[in-house]
C-alpha cells in the first residue's frame, strides 16, 4: 500500500497485479489468415488494476497521475465528485509483466510507483 495526503485528507493506492481480468490480444484480423506477430501473442494478456482510494471525507475534484518507475506506463486521471465513490482508477492499468520487469530493473528488486496529486489541476509529488 502507498499512502498520500492532500489538503489533510488521506488516500492510499491499491495495486492488484493479479487482477481477475484479461483482455484479448491487441491486434486482431477479420480475415482467417494469421500473421506471424499474431501467432506470437498470448491468447489472453494479464493486466494489473490500480485504484486511488480515499480514507476520509474528501469532497473536491482532484487529478492524479501514476507512473511505473523504470517502466513505460504513465496514466493521468481526473476524479470528479469523489464523495460519490470510495475509489477511482483503472482495471487495465498496465500489463502485469511490465510491473515485474520494472521491479527487476531496480537495485532492490522492488516495484516503484510515482504518484502525483492535485486538488486544483497543478500536479505535485
Amino acid at each position: 500500500w502507498l499512502f498520500a495526503c492532500l489538503q489533510g485528507s488521506r488516500f492510499f493506492l491499491r495495486l492488484q497485479p493479479d487482477a481477475p481480468f484479461t483482455q484479448m490480444p491487441l491486434s486482431s484480423s477479420s480475415s482467417s489468415a494469421t500473421t506471424e506477430s499474431q501467432e506470437a501473442q498470448p491468447e489472453n494478456l494479464k493486466f494489473a488494476s490500480l485504484f486511488l482510494c480515499r480514507r476520509d471525507d474528501y469532497r473536491q475534484d482532484l487529478r492524479f497521475s501514476v507512473t511505473v518507475v523504470r517502466g513505460e506506463t504513465e496514466k493521468h486521471f481526473r476524479w470528479k465528485n469523489p464523495r460519490s465513490r470510495a475509489s477511482w482508477g483503472e482495471l487495465c492499468f498496465c500489463l502485469k509483466e511490465e510491473l515485474m520487469e520494472a521491479a527487476r530493473r531496480t537495485e532492490g528488486k522492488f516495484l516503484e510507483l510515482r504518484v502525483r496529486m492535485s486538488a486544483d489541476g497543478n500536479l505535485w509529488s
